[in-house]
């Protein structure tokens, strides 16, 4: 497998070297392909740094991403809990993901202090998952009876532990959906 080749040129007798470089490429690559790729990596050459800096920067990424991934069901696992303490209640309503903001805020034993923030939470879905939490205070439910979302007002509306007065605002809510969905918890709960 001769590399390189002898040309004779045509103006004087000197001998000059054409290399073939696609050939060489060729061989190169068969040959790298043919060494295990942990020989070649224990090498010190530029190239074998390159990729070792690829594999660890690769592997890097998979563990920060599977650190971010367990930290996020050991958060969703505290949420979910019903006897999680309400200063963990707290903390993790300011956590990164809506996710586990909103379990917070259906969470029964969600303080009121973190419900009065949750209402006016720029997340709509956050503030519906705390329109459907059965502990709401007369307060947070006033803050949501005036939610500019009507998802947020018609979960609301949905809720049997809403007393009597925020039911009857919501009858005459100026979305139709809203409205009807009150008056038929109200109708409900009277029987």
């Amino acid at each position: 497998m001769p590399v390189v080749s002898r040309v004779q040129n045509g103006t004087s007798n000197e001998t000059s070297h054409h290399i073939n470089v696609s050939m060489i490429a060729h061989q190169i690559q068969n040959l790298l392909t043919s060494i295990p790729a942990r020989v070649f990596l224990r090498r010190s050459t530029p190239e074998a740094d390159v990729i070792r800096g690829k594999m660890h920067d690769k592997r890097q990424q998979q563990t920060e991403a599977q650190l971010q991934e367990n930290i996020l069901r050991f958060q969703l696992t505290l949420a979910n809990d019903a006897d999680t303490a309400d200063n963990t209640l707290t903390l993790l309503s300011k956590s990164a993901s809506r996710r586990v903001v909103m379990r917070v805020a259906d969470h029964p034993n969600c303080p009121e202090t973190v419900m009065q923030m949750l209402a006016i939470h720029p997340d709509a879905e956050v503030r519906s998952a705390l329109a459907e939490n059965v502990n709401l205070s007369h307060s947070v439910m006033s803050l949501l009876l005036t939610d500019s979302d009507t998802t947020v007002r018609h979960r609301l509306a949905e809720s049997y532990a809403a007393p009597r007065n925020i039911l009857l605002a919501l009858t005459e809510d100026e979305n139709p959906y809203v409205a009807c969905r009150a008056a038929e918890t109200l109708n409900r709960c009277r029987t």
